[in-house]
């Protein structure tokens, strides 16, 4: 099965301006450094690994970026 394009999420996504990036950040103990995970789309699953980081007794918090579009595609 192919993957089909969604024209309206792409277009609700160009009209928004950009795409949202989010990021766990803990604080490692044993280095004593700031440690990322790898980025996500997806803010549940980022939220998700923060609450098992505090679980385990870390401090963690998760960041969101804008990811802007180039205008390419900008309505003029």
């Amino acid at each position: 099965m192919k993957n089909k394009l969604d024209i309206k999420v792409i277009k609700k996504l160009y009209d928004f301006g950009g795409l949202m990036s989010y990021q766990c950040v803990y604080f490692d103990r044993v280095s004593f450094t700031v440690r990322t995970l790898p980025p996500s789309f997806n803010e549940n699953k980022v939220k998700k690994e923060v609450e098992v980081f505090k679980a385990r007794g870390f401090e963690a918090s998760y960041t969101s970026t804008m990811i802007e579009f180039n205008g390419a595609f900008k309505k003029r």
